[in-house]
């Protein structure tokens, strides 16, 4: 009997385990590898290589895993906006430069250059679109709340 609770217990610690990590990793590996197969078939007729192969696949589906970690960085309340966004970032960055060195290609130092500067321009494009709506979010929940205090002020 108690090992069936057991049993129980760690089918229920797996469930949440592929809920909280495995599902998110996978639909970026998802959406990332439809995202460079589509761009490899538009861009490169003659020169296909540019459509991901095994390496860049395995690479795709590391990035979900990381990605996802990132993402938990991001949501911890308990940390500063400032340092969740810094740490979110380094993470993002650090994957992209293992990308890069990691690529069969010869990148050119201007090349990783400007990679680099575009995937920082568009990072916070998309980190400032979120955190400005999500304090528009906020800011309307909180006014829409009913102010209590704490302290009664009568002496």
């Amino acid at each position: 009997m108690a090992f069936c609770a057991i049993l129980g217990k760690m089918k229920q610690k797996l469930k949440s385990f592929i809920i909280k990590y495995v599902t998110p990793a996978c639909v970026y590996f998802t959406i990332l590898t439809v995202f460079f197969y589509f761009l490899g078939e538009v861009i490169s007729e003659d020169n296909r290589h540019l459509i991901p192969n095994f390496r860049m696949i395995l690479l795709f589906l590391l990035f979900g895993f990381a990605f996802n970690a990132a993402n938990k960085v991001f949501k911890n309340n308990k940390l500063s906006v400032a340092l969740r966004v810094i740490i979110h970032y380094a993470i993002c960055t650090a994957y992209l430069i293992i990308f890069m060195l990691s690529s069969l290609a010869d990148i050119s130092p201007s090349t990783s250059f400007t990679m680099f500067a575009v995937f920082t321009v568009i990072y916070f494009i998309i980190v400032g679109t979120i955190l400005a709506v999500r304090t528009n979010i906020n800011r309307r929940r909180n006014s829409k709340s009913e102010y209590k205090a704490i302290y009664d002020k009568t002496i």
